[in-house]
């Protein structure tokens, strides 16, 4: 917490704390918690409030924040129901706020960095991805420590919105008591309007193959980088430039309204009356 008061951040996420704190606002398993620390005049709206057993979730000025925890024991059942129960935290949430970010510890083993046969990093990412929200690159190899062995499973994801406001993150070397370490995460406080509004790409009439071609033209220019990583954020640039010069775009149908005077022949007659 001294940390945290010196740095005098915003928002503080939350997982598996040894105890949980009265001002902060938490979920209802004592997993997982969010700290608005008011140094800097940001308020949370406690009306927008959501939590569950391992997620807690609100607005925080215009973006509706959530904390997660998950523990390695929970079955792939279990894990999968807390999926279920996230996603709908995260649907009710993009009602809320023009803009939502993710964070916490699900402890869903990647192919990079866990077991090869683990489909739960996959799964945590479908259901972001599905939603809308990219992962945020952080720097720094690993933000977990524990006999010599090392994991990222603290993870943060945003949507294209506040994604635009990002400035960068990475994990820091604080005396935290724990095997795991800070990971600080910097936005502008202006959030930005995505260009062009809400959108989605046209693909039924989609070259499938020529699109592919596009795409590794694309991202063999940016070159192979052995920090993974790096290939992950190379990867999602070199798609979302592909999608953007070769699909076509669908915007959200606008409501036809119909002219509305206010003049009209009962008001004409009521004047040449007076």
């Amino acid at each position: 917490m001294q940390c945290v008061c010196e740095s005098r951040v915003d928002i503080v996420v939350i997982s598996e704390p040894y105890r949980q704190l009265p001002f902060w606002f938490n979920d209802e398993g004592g997993d997982a918690s969010i700290w608005v620390t008011l140094f800097n005049g940001k308020h949370a709206a406690s009306e927008t409030l959501i939590r569950n057993v391992g997620i807690v979730g609100f607005r925080v000025c215009d973006v509706f924040c959530v904390s997660g925890y998950c523990s390695p024991n929970k079955s792939k059942g279990q894990f999968n129901d807390y999926l279920k129960e996230l996603e709908g935290i995260i649907k009710e949430g993009r009602k809320r706020a023009p803009a939502i970010m993710v964070a916490g510890d699900f402890n869903a083993k990647s192919s990079v960095g866990g077991s090869k046969t683990d489909r739960r990093g996959t799964c945590l990412l479908d259901v972001t991805t599905r939603n809308e929200l990219i992962p945020i690159r952080t720097t720094g190899n690993y933000s977990f420590l524990r006999n010599e062995r090392t994991s990222f499973p603290d993870i943060l994801s945003v949507n294209r919105r506040i994604r635009l406001s990002w400035r960068g993150s990475r994990v820091l070397g604080w005396y935290s008591a724990s095997d795991h370490f800070y990971i600080e995460h910097k936005f502008r406080d202006d959030i930005k309007r995505v260009e062009g509004g809400a959108f989605k790409y046209l693909t039924k009439e989609m070259d499938v193959e020529g699109f592919l071609n596009k795409y590794d033209g694309v991202y063999d220019e940016n070159g192979f980088k052995f920090d993974e990583t790096a290939c992950g954020e190379g990867l999602y640039m070199s798609l979302e430039h592909t999608c953007a010069v070769d699909l076509k775009r669908r915007y959200p149908a606008r409501a036809k309204r119909s002219a509305n005077y206010w003049w009209s022949d009962e008001l004409a007659t009521l004047r040449s009356e007076l």
